[in-house]
């Protein structure tokens, strides 16, 4: 397995450091490079989460510590890294690694796992309803351009349509009236859904390769195995008073976790 490196130089990592940190965020960076050039996996990704403590987060650091992860043969919390590395900055310099990193952190859990998968004995499935599929789909940004445009269609055909001196463009403006009407109508509905699904969705990683969805909200209730790796929805970020989150796998299939087996996103 071939890993795309770790960032040797973040300045921007450091921009946001808090003003009374514990120790040099530098010193620390350095540090964990060293080690994570030395082989040393383990004290490079315990160096980079001391950097996390400190209030540092930016998509450098959470690469890193998923390319750390991955080495460690920690898929699940590698995905979990890389990630929120790719929320933090989805269109910058290390988006094609964290994409690369992340591809083969899915294809090694994959591969190990993949007769547990098919046999049924392990839980894997990373849809999140037929609603929230449907208005995740597209990227935002698209969607809202793609309503602007429409809307700028729209809106002056129909007032073109109300002035009666320029009669002569009404079938025009009526014709363009109705042709963005419809696209419109959709694209509306669709943003509108993405706002919906982004305020009230809340997704976590499975970080632990013996994770368990509990049919109970009890640490000791009986359970089904859960994949590494696997991305579930939290229906409530309150855990119990057992340290519990309730979650939901795929459409349907609900049940409780610990807050140790997952990462949030």
């Amino acid at each position: 397995m071939r890993y795309v490196t770790i960032v040797l130089a973040a300045a921007a990592l450091f921009a946001a450091l808090p003003a009374q940190a514990d120790s040099d965020p530098k010193t620390i960076w350095s540090a964990a490079n060293d080690e994570w050039f030395a082989g040393r996996d383990a004290a490079a990704l315990q160096r980079y989460e001391a950097l996390l403590d400190q209030g540092l987060d930016n998509a450098a650091l959470r690469y890193n510590l998923g390319t750390a992860a991955l080495r460690l043969k920690r898929f699940g919390l590698a995905i979990h890294h890389l990630k929120l590395a790719l929320r933090s900055d989805p269109e910058g310099d290390l988006a094609t690694n964290v994409e690369a990193n992340l591809a083969l952190a899915r294809s090694a859990l994959l591969e190990r796992d993949r007769d547990r998968i098919e046999k049924g004995l392990l839980a894997f499935d990373e849809s999140h309803g037929v609603w929230v599929t449907l208005f995740t789909l597209l990227p935002r940004i698209p969607v809202l351009v793609l309503a602007l445009l429409l809307a700028a269609l729209f809106f002056p055909a129909l007032g073109i349509m109300g002035l009666k001196r320029v009669a002569r463009l009404y079938g025009p403006a009526r014709l363009v009236a109705w042709a963005a009407l419809v696209p419109l109508v959709l694209v509306l509905t669709l943003a509108a859904g993405r706002l919906w699904a982004d305020a009230t969705l809340r997704v976590a990683v499975v970080v632990s390769s013996d994770a368990t969805l509990r049919e109970a909200p009890n640490p000791a209730a009986r359970g089904i195995p859960v994949a590494e790796g696997l991305e579930v929805r939290v229906l409530d970020e309150a855990p119990n008073d057992q340290g519990l989150l309730e979650v939901r796998i795929g459409d349907e299939r609900d049940g409780w976790m610990t807050r140790s087996e997952l990462g949030l996103l």
